[in-house]
C-alpha cells in the first residue's frame, strides 16, 4: 500500500474508530507481523488464498459478534433510561419529603449529593407554589392540560436556570420549587424574574399563572416553613 502499511492503517483506523471491527488479508506468513496484528485488536488474520466457503464463514462469525454487542448496548441503553427516570422518582420524593419536614439534616446533604441537587451552594432559600389559572385549562385540566403543565415548567427552569441554584417538582397541589439565594436582599430580583415568568406564560403558553412565595429560611431543613407559607 502507498503511503502507509496495513498495520499502520487500522492502527489509525481503530484510534478514529475504537469499536471498529477489522478483518486482514495477509500474504505475509510471518509471526511477528501476526503478533503486531493482534496486538492491535482484530478481529481476524487470514493467510492468502481465501476462498468463498472460508470468507462467507469469518463474515458470519462477525456478523454474530456485532449482533451480539449491539443487543448489549440497547441493553445497557435501556438500564440508563430506567435509572434515569428511577432517579426523577426519587429526587421528586426527596423533595416532597424536605417540604413536609420529614427529613432530618444528615439526610438531606446526603440526599442533595446523590440526587445531584444544586442548593446546598446557597445560604438561605424560599419555597414556591405555581398554580395555574383553571380557566384557562379547563375544569379539571382538560385535554393538553398536562402538555400545558410541562410547558410551564420548562419555562420556569429555564428562567431560573439563569437565576442559580434552585429544584422544581410536583406535589398534588401543583408545581413547586425551592430556590436558593446568597442574601436575603436577592428575594426582590427573585420576585421580578417570576413576574416574567408569568408575563412570558400569559403570553407565548396562552396560560395565566398565579404564584406563591413562602417565608426566607436560613437552613434548608427548615424548608417545610417556607413552603407552608407559600400562598
Amino acid at each position: 500500500m502507498p503511503y502507509m502499511d496495513g498495520l499502520e492503517l487500522v492502527e489509525r483506523l481503530h484510534r478514529l474508530r475504537p469499536s471498529i471491527k477489522t478483518v486482514i488479508f495477509s500474504g505475509y506468513d510471518d509471526f511477528e507481523y501476526a503478533k503486531q496484528a493482534i496486538k492491535l485488536n482484530i478481529a481476524e488474520y487470514i493467510l492468502k488464498p481465501v476462498n468463498a466457503k472460508e470468507l462467507t464463514e469469518i463474515l458470519e462469525k462477525l456478523k454474530v459478534n456485532l449482533d451480539g454487542e449491539i443487543e448489549r448496548l440497547h441493553g445497557e441503553a435501556a438500564q440508563k433510561e430506567n435509572l434515569q427516570k428511577n432517579l426523577a422518582i426519587l429526587r421528586e420524593n426527596f423533595l416532597g419529603n424536605l417540604v413536609k419536614g420529614k427529613l432530618n439534616k444528615e439526610q438531606i446533604f446526603h440526599d442533595m449529593q446523590e440526587y445531584g441537587l444544586p442548593l446546598l451552594h446557597s445560604t438561605c432559600w424560599v419555597a414556591l407554589k405555581i398554580n395555574l389559572v383553571a380557566a384557562q385549562t379547563g375544569a379539571a385540566m382538560g385535554k393538553g392540560g398536562e402538555l400545558i403543565t410541562v410547558s410551564v415548567r420548562n419555562l420556569l427552569e429555564s428562567r431560573l436556570q439563569e437565576w442559580g441554584d434552585f429544584a422544581s417538582f410536583y406535589r398534588p397541589s401543583g408545581l413547586c420549587a425551592i430556590v436558593g439565594m446568597e442574601k436575603e436582599e436577592d428575594l426582590t430580583e427573585l420576585m421580578a424574574l417570576l413576574e416574567d415568568v408569568c408575563r412570558e406564560s400569559r403570553r407565548i403558553l396562552r396560560q395565566p399563572l398565579t404564584l406563591g412565595i413562602g417565608g426566607i429560611v436560613h437552613q434548608i431543613e427548615k424548608a417545610a416553613q417556607s413552603y407552608s407559607g407559600a400562598r
